[in-house]
């Protein structure tokens, strides 16, 4: 008998080619290692060389004090590539900018198949196929950063949450969601306020299930979370001083969002304040190292919100427009101008925009009733409150745009009769 080919696999090589050929066309003309984004690089190129994960922030390697900034999974990723192929060399480059289309392709065939599972074939085809051509999940392969296989790991955490949802209980699967959730904030922290949404839907959807497993359900989660991000935690208790949710930059952003520039020029922030990106502040982070540094722009910032707390109010609902609909108002500019200078950003934030128009519609009209649309919708929603009190970038959004084209190929797609529950999992 002839086997037949995954269509999720035909969904992964198509996202594949698309950006192999993006980071290929990317080539076309002198381009720098990374223009933009050095944190990563920075980090790794010290720990190649000099043995120590080193603030990026300070000038000297040789003086630079232990950092907690970035998260540990993809520095020591790229650190890798660096101590195999050269450090900023052309083939680090490429091998890191592959593996990144390679993660966010794995994704669109994940997509593929929980869609397939909640809506049906048709609605599969429409969220892997819009997940592989989605403008912001293309564009940002060829960032040095964690964008991609952050992406990659919030769809394999959805797809986990759903298959123990339908599994019978046993509480070290549980545990071993916590460690996979502690490595994921290893990865990158940022999805942790949805952590308890993708337990709770794992064990509250068989009803029967008593209060007492439920409890044992959600400990073993914690404590497999504890377990996972504990060691990072002590070396960053011991080398950096105090106690800091994986990474110690959370301040730094919280101010970085309260500038002068927030309200209409957001994007020059980085440019103005930043150390990477000015000189002279560079220079101070240096002299007074980076922990002196992120505690005078944590109590700089505690003062300005105690003393402006409607300003930081003003400046919470403009970034909660700005995270769904792409920057359009803290990063609109002195003269109100809205429309973005690429045409990479244009496109990105139309799309991003128009998701946000069908989603509003789709639960206008209760096109959710009766799936698992609102568990997707409670995840993303919890995913943007962390930049609402902190800053707006269109790229932050990225890791969730997955979740969008299932929600879609939900609510638009699939016709209500193939809508399937979750134990068509075992078919």
């Amino acid at each position: 008998m002839e086997r037949r080919f995954p269509p999720w696999l035909t969904v992964v090589l198509i996202a594949l080619a698309i950006r192999v050929g993006y980071c290929a066309w990317s080539y076309r003309g002198p381009y720098p290692f990374a223009d933009r984004y050095r944190e990563y690089i920075i980090v790794a190129q010290r720990l190649v060389e000099h043995g120590a994960y080193l603030s990026p922030l300070m000038n000297d390697p040789t003086t630079a004090e232990p950092s907690a900034l970035m998260p540990p999974l993809y520095t020591f990723w790229v650190a890798g590539v660096f101590e195999i192929l050269g450090v900023e060399s052309l083939a680090a480059r490429i091998a890191l900018e592959l593996a990144n289309a390679i993660a966010l392709s794995l994704a669109c065939g994940l997509v593929f198949a929980i869609s397939q599972v909640l809506a049906g074939t048709r609605a599969a085809w429409f969220a892997g196929l819009m997940t592989a051509f989605h403008p912001a999940l293309i564009g940002y392969t060829n960032y040095i950063w964690d964008t991609s296989f952050f992406t990659l790991a919030v769809v394999i955490s959805v797809w986990i949450a759903i298959r123990l949802g339908r599994r019978s209980y046993q509480a070290r699967q549980y545990f071993g969601f916590g460690v996979w959730l502690g490595i994921v904030a290893l990865l990158n922290p940022a999805l942790t306020l949805a952590y308890p949404i993708l337990v709770l839907f794992a064990l509250t959807r068989d009803s029967g299930l008593p209060r007492r497993k439920t409890l044992l359900g959600i400990g073993a989660a914690i404590v497999g979370w504890m377990i996972a991000i504990t060691p990072w935690t002590i070396r960053n208790y011991v080398q950096v001083g105090g106690l800091h949710y994986v990474r110690s930059g959370f301040m730094l952003e919280v101010w970085m969002g309260m500038t002068p520039e927030a309200e209409n020029a957001g994007a020059s922030a980085y440019e103005k304040h930043f150390p990477l990106k000015n000189p002279e502040v560079a220079q101070h982070v240096s002299t007074v190292g980076e922990g002196k540094y992120l505690q005078e722009r944590g109590s700089e910032v505690r003062r300005e919100i105690a003393e402006y707390p409607f300003r930081y109010g003003k400046l919470i609902g403009m970034r909660a427009v700005d995270f769904w609909l792409g920057t359009v108002l803290t990063h609109a500019g002195p003269h109100g101008k809205v429309i973005p200078a690429t045409r990479h950003r244009q496109v990105v934030m139309m799309v991003m925009s128009l998701e946000i128009l069908l989603a509003l519609v789709a639960i206008a009209s209760a096109r959710f009733a009766n799936t698992e649309g609102w568990w997707l919708i409670s995840i993303v929603i919890a995913f943007s409150l962390i930049y609402l009190f902190t800053n707006v970038q269109v790229r932050f959004r990225v890791p969730i745009e997955p979740l969008f084209a299932i929600l879609l190929a939900i609510a638009f797609v699939a016709k209500p009769n193939r809508l399937r529950p979750l134990d068509s999992l075992t078919q």
